[in-house]
Parts: C-alpha cells; sequence; structure tokens
C-alpha cells in the first residue's frame, strides 16, 4: 500500500467520524420523541375525563387544576378540540367547576383565552362584556410608553408573563377587534374589511415595536445571562407572531412596517448581544441550569417552569425564532439533549415535566420547521386519537363562569389591591 494511499485512506476516515460526530439527530426520531411525549401525557386521563398529573398517590387530590393546565397546554400546541380526550376533558371541568373556586383564578385570562382559542364560541353577555374589557386594558396598557426605569413592575420575569399575555389577546382577538380597540373606535362601529385590513399592519407594527422595545430595556438596564434568556424568550413570541399573523397581506405589511418605521427590531444589537449571552451560558451536556434564573426577586426560580429541561427547551426555542439556523451547534446540542431526556423513560414520569410540557414539544417542533420546514402533524402521528363532538354549549357555559370569575378576580387585585 503506498504512503499516498495511506494518507487518502486516513483523510477519508477521519472525514467520516467527523461527520459522523457533527451530524444532526435524525428527523424522525425527533418526531418520535414528541409521540412519546403526547403519548405518555394522554395516558394520565382517568375515565372520567381528568388528566391525573400527581405523584407519591396524590393524583386525586388535583385533578381540577391539573385537569385545566393540561387542556391549556394542548391547545396552545394546536391539538384538535374534538378529540375525545379534549372533549372529556372539557366535559370534567363543565361538571366540577365552581364559580367560587379560587385556585384557578389567578392569570385566568390567559387560560381562558388559549382555550377559547379560535372557535368562536358565544358567551354569555356578562362573559363577553368582561372578556371585552379585559382585552381592551391589557391592549391599551401595552400601548404605554415603554417602560424604562428599574422598578420592581419592570423586573423581567413580570415582563415576560406581560407580554406574553398581550400576545395571546393578539393571537385569539379577531381583526375587528384589535383594530377598533387599539385605535379607539367606539363599540359596534361600523367598519368595512377592506379598512381594518388597511389599518390593522401598521396597528399590530406599533404594538409590536412598542412590547420590543420595553423587552430591550429590560435586558439593557440588567445585562446578565437570566435577563438575556428571558428577553429573548419574550422577542421570540414577539416574532412567532409576526411570522404566523394574519394572513400573508397582514404579515408583509408588519414586516415592512417595521423594517421601515421600527429601526428594524429583529436585528437589534441588544437582541443580537442577548443571542451571545444565551449561548455562551450553555453547559457541556446542552442544557441550561435553572440556578441562572435563580436571585431574590425570583422566589419560584426553581419550580417545574424552570426545570431544567424547561429551561433548555425554552432557549432553543428563542434561538431559533429569532433568526439563529437549525444548524447551529448550540441549537443542535439542546436538541440533543432534549431527546435523550423525553426520550428516557425513567425521566418520563417527572410531575413537573407533566406539567410543562408544551415548552418542550414547542422547541422540537420548532426545529422540525427550521431543520426541514415541516410542521409536526398531531392528526397523523397519533393515528389512534378518538374524535368526538365538542359540546360547544357546555364549552360556552364554562368558559362565561371563567370570564366572570377572572374578572371578579382582576376587580380584588387590581381595583382593591387584594
Amino acid at each position: 500500500m503506498s504512503k499516498w494511499f495511506k494518507f487518502f485512506l486516513i483523510g477519508v476516515m477521519l472525514c467520516f467520524s467527523i461527520s459522523i460526530f457533527a451530524s444532526s439527530i435524525p428527523y424522525q426520531q425527533i418526531v418520535g420523541t414528541v409521540n412519546g411525549v403526547y403519548t405518555y401525557v394522554l395516558s394520565k386521563q382517568a375515565t372520567n375525563g381528568a388528566f391525573l398529573l400527581g405523584r407519591n398517590g396524590k393524583d386525586k387530590q388535583i385533578p381540577l387544576f391539573s385537569t385545566f393546565i393540561t387542556l391549556y397546554q394542548l391547545r396552545q400546541l394546536r391539538f384538535p378540540t374534538n378529540t375525545s380526550a379534549f372533549a372529556n376533558g372539557i366535559n370534567f371541568l363543565d361538571e366540577n367547576y365552581k364559580l367560587s373556586n379560587e385556585n384557578l383564578s389567578y392569570s385566568s385570562l390567559d387560560f381562558i383565552l388559549i382555550l377559547q382559542g379560535k372557535t368562536k364560541l358565544n358567551l354569555s353577555n356578562c362573559a363577553q362584556f368582561l372578556k371585552n374589557e379585559l382585552v381592551k386594558d391589557y391592549l391599551l396598557s401595552a400601548m404605554l410608553l415603554p417602560k424604562t426605569s428599574k422598578s420592581s413592575s419592570n423586573h423581567p420575569a413580570e415582563m415576560l408573563s406581560r407580554i406574553s399575555l398581550i400576545l395571546n389577546v393578539v393571537k385569539y382577538s379577531n381583526k375587528k377587534e384589535l383594530v377598533g380597540t387599539l385605535n379607539g373606535m367606539q363599540t359596534g362601529a361600523q367598519v368595512n374589511q377592506a379598512d381594518i385590513d388597511d389599518m390593522l399592519p401598521g396597528t399590530l407594527a406599533n404594538l409590536y415595536k412598542n412590547l420590543s422595545q420595553t423587552v430591550l430595556n429590560v435586558y439593557d438596564n440588567e445585562r446578565n445571562a437570566r435577563s438575556a434568556m428571558i428577553a429573548l424568550y419574550a422577542q421570540a413570541q414577539i416574532n412567532d407572531i409576526l411570522l404566523n399573523g394574519y394572513g400573508e397581506k397582514v404579515r408583509s405589511g408588519e414586516m415592512k412596517y417595521l423594517k421601515s418605521n421600527a429601526g428594524n427590531l429583529l436585528g437589534n444589537s441588544s437582541i443580537k448581544k442577548a443571542i451571545e449571552e444565551v449561548e455562551n451560558s450553555q453547559k457541556n451536556d446542552g442544557s441550561w441550569d435553572v440556578s441562572a434564573l435563580d436571585n431574590s426577586q425570583n422566589s419560584n426560580a426553581k419550580d417545574s417552569q424552570f426545570e431544567n429541561i424547561e429551561l433548555t427547551a425554552m432557549n432553543v426555542y428563542s434561538l431559533l425564532k429569532c433568526g439563529v439556523p437549525a444548524t447551529n451547534s448550540t441549537v443542535e446540542k439542546g436538541i440533543e439533549y432534549l431527546v435523550n431526556k423525553l426520550s428516557n423513560p425513567a425521566f418520563m414520569g417527572n410531575v413537573k415535566l407533566l406539567q410543562g410540557f408544551f415548552m418542550p414539544i414547542k422547541a422540537l417542533e420548532s426545529y422540525l420547521i427550521a431543520k426541514w420546514g415541516k410542521h409536526y402533524d398531531v392528526k397523523k402521528e397519533l393515528s389512534d386519537l378518538k374524535y368526538a363532538k365538542l359540546d360547544e354549549t357546555a364549552f360556552s357555559d364554562l368558559l362565561s363562569k371563567m370570564y366572570i370569575l377572572s374578572m371578579k378576580d382582576y376587580i380584588s387585585q387590581v381595583v382593591f389591591g387584594k
């Protein structure tokens, strides 16, 4: 064997080993991981429709809240509402939900908006009025000048929660409601569809501009890994809405408006700096350590919402939605960590994961889109799902009760400070 042939053979072997080392996780393995999470979550539904996500024999103590939180996450992930799993869960809530139940009152508006989704179900007159008032309040408050001070009201965790809620209001309101509210139009004002389509891009772009500037101000006031993660996640959600808005005409109008009139916030230097900060804080195993979120102002940093797996999923999703390519080594290492954890049978029993499965699935779905341009199809992948007609009357009544309770809680906290 000649010397040159040996060099050639060694080179081929070296290239082959490098390609294996650098190869990403196969498409079908990621789809299989998502399928596994869905299958496990659905297996926790009892015959009465309740989702029992407790542990250590305490399942029966928390079925109302766990069912509520599970349906909320499923709806966020566009899980079909006409499946038996969703319909039976709604029936359980409707039969067991009591207006005086305070366990579901906090952040109820966000939950209800997601549950109602785009089904356009009719609410009671009282509930519809309260919903409109709450939506109007949140949207109008979002139109105020971006906050720049370092007061506790601007703490990143609180701002993230508020921005997420505002974006859900935008996502689940129709065009006329948004244009009317954000442009100060009177209720019931007659505006034709063409005018609404013309007004909406600028209206939403102003809103997105203001929310983005608030995110940037929060990050600029507190330059560290923690604020970078939270700010990047908030911006990722804004970008996600921009890229999946109210049809092609509105979306292109929003993008054009942002690039010409809003200083091209999508390419802002602070966001680029936040991306670098998040990338540099990744651990060698591909995860992010939840301790990066822990400080004196965030006493809940070690709760389920900030477990390492969810934080890793949040950061992967944020990086992808803020323009980092799927082939980026930080993203791929994060995806590998998620797949390894979520494919481990021993880990699947973690109740905290079950109470927060939305973010891991969202991250994996975002990777599928960014890497292969394919959306996860729950109907195709979970072909054994059983379908049933959703009792829309019961669902509407349930949502009406929830809106009334959310307003009761809102008044006690905001108006009376209780």
